[in-house]
């Protein structure tokens, strides 16, 4: 006798999982780096200020989503949805923070970049 699982909408084997968004992918991330022994990460959060004609803003346009300390060596993490874009801006800062000698990261999902920090920690 055989026995199949049940394929109608409610099944849970029969559901569609979606990817996690960008801001669920940056609150895992946070909480799964600052549990690795030697890494601090943190959360970035551009504010923008006007003041008369002037804008102002916190941090440079494209600045990555997180920043983190691993061992010393210095991590950008822009985090990316499966099918988002990297803007202009965001390139240009990667490229300031590899050229400075620190490492950048687009983060697309948890377990991947997770795997990359151990490989900077390797270094």
């Amino acid at each position: 006798m055989t026995s199949t699982l049940p394929q109608s909408p409610a099944s849970p084997f029969s559901r569609r999982v979606s990817p996690l968004s960008e801001r669920d992918i940056q609150r895992v991330l946070l909480v799964r780096l600052n549990q690795i022994p030697g890494v601090l990460a943190y959360r970035v959060n551009t504010l923008v200020a006007r003041a008369g004609p002037r804008t102002i803003r916190s941090v440079r346009k494209g600045h990555a989503d997180i920043l983190a300390c691993a061992r010393g060596r210095f991590v950008a993490i822009e985090v990316k949805s499966p099918t988002g874009r990297q803007s202009d801006a965001q390139s240009r800062f990667q490229s300031f923070v590899e050229a400075a000698g620190g490492r950048y990261l687009l983060a697309r999902d948890v377990n991947s970049t997770l795997e990359a920090v151990r490989r900077i920690l390797e270094d």
